[in-house]
């Protein structure tokens, strides 16, 4: 079992068209290929824990962007991979953003702790105490955030899933 993740801006208006009709979503997601994507193969758990210092809950934390950045705002539409995708909206992009560009490498770096990240079982397992684990995930993180940014100029909202 592989758990990748993804991320695709869309416009204002897809999110309305998928909102009056999500059994859309999975075309929109899978072959729509023009549209701007991002993939962060594995590295979201990881990411999510540097940013939070915890392991990816149940529930996200609507006044927390912390806890969206990696599985946005909240679940939508039909199954589509492992769960149903996750949206975040235009204007949370435009704050995720904000909040992105004001976070600091360094602080990231020093939540980074793969013994307490092996004892939570964050996915993938067995690869935390690698050497270059912590510039990968950077990497990757990295890539999310510029994401979020480039959306957030566009005036897009992000779709989020997991295959």
């Amino acid at each position: 079992m592989s758990m990748l993740q993804h991320y695709k801006q869309v416009t204002q208006e897809k999110i309305l068209e998928i909102d009056k009709d999500t059994t859309v979503l999975p075309r929109i997601l899978l072959e729509e290929k023009n549209d701007v994507q991002l993939d962060i193969d594995k590295s979201w758990d990881g990411i999510h824990f540097l940013l939070t210092g915890e392991i990816i809950g149940e529930k996200v934390d609507q006044s927390d962007p912390r806890t969206w950045i990696i599985f946005g705002w909240g679940e939508w539409g039909p199954e589509v991979g492992y769960g149903p995708s996750r949206v975040v909206p235009p204007k949370e992009v435009a704050q995720l953003a904000k909040f992105l560009s004001t976070l600091n490498d360094e602080d990231l770096r020093k939540r980074f702790d793969p013994v307490k990240m092996n004892k939570l079982g964050l996915y993938p397992g067995g690869i935390w105490d690698e050497e270059s684990v912590l510039d990968w995930l950077m990497d990757h993180y990295h890539k999310v955030k510029d994401f979020y940014i480039d959306a957030a100029k566009k005036g897009n909202g992000v779709l989020i899933w997991t295959t």
